[in-house]
């Protein structure tokens, strides 16, 4: 069950009665770990995992994507795990350690009969292989499988049972959630499997391709692609535009009036606004609302009316899967992208590239220049026109002028 079906225990850290049910709701999840996760952990366990028994979000999804992500279920099984890509290394003190939360988490969810998502992939596998009557699908077709933990692609694999075929389509440069779609080596045997890598672009005109490709660098894993290159689109398009305002205030004003523009050329609807978070979506939503111009804010996709003329606005993981003609993605600074581990880090380059990439024809970015998000500077200048009143300042920042 949901958060909303159980309003009045949503906000409560308190242990719940054991006939009530299991509520999903990983934000509780995290503060439940963060206030009582390490108790039982001895001082030698804690010292064993140095910055993070402080950096607790980090230990949370050291456990939730290595641990339970990949089905690992002892001790023995996650010292041996390969944590490839996890981007930071752990000592056998400090996964031993680890393991121990782990072992913690488990009681304290249980207690407050709390659930994560990874959890309700795991109790589903677990229920599958006890079912006598589950009849398995001839064929399981998997989309954006490099969101997919190894535990969800072997879950994937079980509804297809042993004869059943499973297709998973894959786009590496899409994997915003850092889930370790490198992994599938340990998860499939290749026996009526068929993973397939999306290579070609068809969404973007060619200058977006290029500026998006630009960011990427290092941020793809190539190592289970296959050996060709990216196929970028050839279809022609205006250069994308980078709005460098002096403050909030102006790349407000700035970002609203070209929107205003642009919605005199085609239907609002066919024009939206990406941020990397909720509330830094709300002044320009004001600010379109006091312009006259209709709006749509939402961070369900779901329930998006995408065929209202209004401009729609959503973040960056909201606006996954989608695409519109003309794109404004807005508030690029370093505080927006603060909740990702490391800045300039692979899943945060990947998701920039998400919110540059649902642009078909025109793609404008906007920032504070001085606060601006360091990804920006790995963007390729002469791929885009910079405007607004410090536009000389971030192209002195590159080395270059107007």
């Amino acid at each position: 069950r949901s958060t909303d079906q159980v309003d009045q225990r949503k906000a409560s850290l308190a242990p719940a009665s054991p006939h009530e049910p299991i509520v999903v709701d990983e934000d509780a999840c995290r503060q439940i770990f963060y206030a009582h996760g390490l108790d039982d952990l001895t001082d030698d366990q804690q010292a064993a995992l140095g910055s993070l028994a402080s950096q607790r979000d980090r230990l949370f999804d050291e456990i939730e994507r290595v641990i339970v992500g990949r089905c690992l279920s002892s001790e023995a099984e996650y010292l041996n795990a390969n944590r490839d890509g996890r981007g930071f290394s752990l000592g056998m003190d400090a996964r031993r350690a680890v393991w121990a939360a782990h072992v913690r988490l488990v009681a304290l969810l249980a207690e407050h009969r709390r659930a994560r998502w990874c959890d309700i992939v795991r109790m589903a596998a677990e229920r599958l292989a006890v079912d006598a009557e589950f009849v398995p699908y001839r064929a399981v077709v998997v989309d954006e499988g490099q969101d997919f933990t190894p535990a969800m692609l072997r879950l994937a694999r079980q509804l297809a049972g042993g004869k059943g075929h499973l297709t998973v389509f894959v786009d590496p440069d899409q994997d915003i959630y850092d889930s370790g779609f490198r992994w599938t080596r340990d998860v499939f045997d290749g026996k009526n499997v068929t993973v397939r890598w999306l290579n070609r672009n068809y969404r973007n005109s060619a200058p977006i391709a290029a500026l998006a490709a630009s960011l990427l660098g290092d941020a793809i894993d190539t190592r289970e692609r296959p050996p060709k290159g990216i196929e970028e689109a050839l279809r022609p398009g205006p250069l994308p535009t980078l709005i460098a305002a002096a403050d909030a205030t102006e790349e407000i004003n700035v970002t609203c009036e070209m929107i205003a523009d642009e919605v005199k050329k085609r239907p609002a609807n066919q024009v939206a606004i990406i941020c990397p978070t909720r509330e830094g979506l709300e002044p320009f939503d004001r600010r379109l609302r006091l312009l006259g111009i209709p709006t749509e804010r939402s961070v369900d996709t779901r329930r998006l009316c995408l065929t209202e003329e209004s401009v729609k606005l959503v973040t960056v993981h909201s606006a996954k899967g989608l695409d519109f003609p003309t794109i404004f993605v807005v508030r690029l600074t370093e505080e927006a992208f603060r909740h990702v581990a490391g800045e300039q880090s692979r899943p945060s380059r990947r998701q920039l590239y998400v919110a540059l990439t649902r642009a078909s024809d025109r793609l404008v970015l906007s920032t504070v220049q001085g606060k601006h998000c360091r990804l920006l500077e790995a963007l390729d200048p002469a791929l885009m026109e910079v405007v607004g009143s410090r536009a000389r300042e971030f192209l002195n920042l590159r080395g270059l002028s107007n």
